[in-house]
């Protein structure tokens, strides 16, 4: 059998079958076989190509076949290239609002002083050996160390006066007398603790 001759190579654009992107040009070698039947001298082009070059493409676009209505025709419709913009992603969302600090109400700024001015005292019996205020107290009615008993009755003095001291502030806070202090200012209202004179201590006695 005589082979086919070879017509001149040909450039076509194809895109994709699916998202019908333009891919890219290829060359196509034409052979008689590939002439159409119906219309002689027209030769077949392939499918997802176009003969036409497409546009170019400037930046954030795309080129993109579409099916189009004919210039002639309107009712005619015909595929030809179009340029469409690349889809931006989506902003993200913006963030929430920081919600509005909620100030502390009086009850819960009194609760943190009465808890800081716990803490204090406790930490002035720790600088005595104690493992808090309480536990030094219990040495206040016990003889048998009389310097942890002096210390114990020196500590639990001082607590009662530092505790008179603050709801005499507060009940002038309540009544609208004086502001809810600061930590700071409301230590420094307090009572000064004053340690007991040095006991002399037997050999027997140990630390608390």
């Amino acid at each position: 059998m005589e082979d086919m001759p070879v017509i001149d190579p040909k450039i076509v654009f194809a895109f994709h079958p699916f998202t019908r992107r333009y891919v890219g040009p290829f060359e196509l070698a034409f052979e008689r076989g590939d002439m159409d039947p119906l219309e002689p001298g027209r030769w077949l082009i392939p499918g997802n190509c176009l003969v036409d070059a497409p546009p170019v493409a400037g930046p954030g676009q795309y080129v993109v076949a579409e099916i189009q209505p004919s210039e002639g025709d309107p009712d005619v419709e015909k595929v030809a290239w179009a340029l469409r913009d690349i889809p931006q992603p989506p902003a993200p969302p913006a963030p929430a609002p920081e919600p509005e600090p909620v100030p502390p109400t009086p009850e819960q700024v009194r609760q943190a002083l009465v808890d800081a001015i716990q803490e204090y005292m406790d930490d002035m019996a720790q600088m005595l050996g104690y493992d808090d205020i309480k536990t030094a107290v219990t040495y206040a009615d016990e003889p048998a160390v009389p310097r942890f008993q002096a210390e114990g009755q020196a500590l639990r003095a001082w607590r009662s006066l530092v505790w008179a001291a603050c709801y005499e502030h507060l009940a002038l806070v309540q009544a609208g007398g004086a502001e809810i202090p600061s930590l700071e200012e409301a230590i420094a209202m307090l009572p000064v603790f004053t340690p007991p004179p040095p006991v002399q201590e037997s050999a027997e006695e140990g630390a608390p």
